[in-house]
């Protein structure tokens, strides 16, 4: 009986050291386990944080700054006051070129027959929208 209690004694010390070093194993896991976690929230976080950062490059790049548009609207400004003075001038005037087939094409308006006709030889014509 002492022997086998002997035995009995020194399996239940091994399996409680066995024991033991499978808690500190999962200890060490779960540590482990959290700490990638947070490496994988760290990666996501690290990547979402390039790509705003590569659109706000992009944007940078791409969309004009301050000045830019402010140079472009002056320009647009001055732009719509030269087309408003060639509609005054006859901008919007009908014209084309005419002539019979095989010949230079010359340039013709359309006209408001109905506006009459003037000039010393009653050869100029108002043009159809003024």
């Amino acid at each position: 009986e002492t022997v086998g209690k002997g035995i009995a004694d020194g399996i239940a010390r091994r399996l409680d050291g066995t024991s033991r070093d499978a808690e500190r194993a999962a200890a060490r896991l779960e540590a482990a386990a959290e700490a990638l976690g947070w490496k994988r929230f760290l990666a996501g976080a690290a990547g979402g944080l390039g790509v705003v950062l590569a659109a706000i490059l992009a944007a940078w790049w791409i969309l004009p700054s301050a000045a830019d548009i402010r140079a472009l609207t002056a320009e647009r400004d001055h732009l719509a006051a030269v087309v408003a003075d060639l509609e005054k001038r006859g901008g919007r005037a009908d014209v084309t070129t005419c002539g019979n087939r095989g010949e230079r094409g010359r340039l013709c308006v359309r006209v408001d027959p109905s506006a009459g006709r003037y000039g010393e030889g009653n050869d100029y014509m108002i043009i159809r929208g003024y």
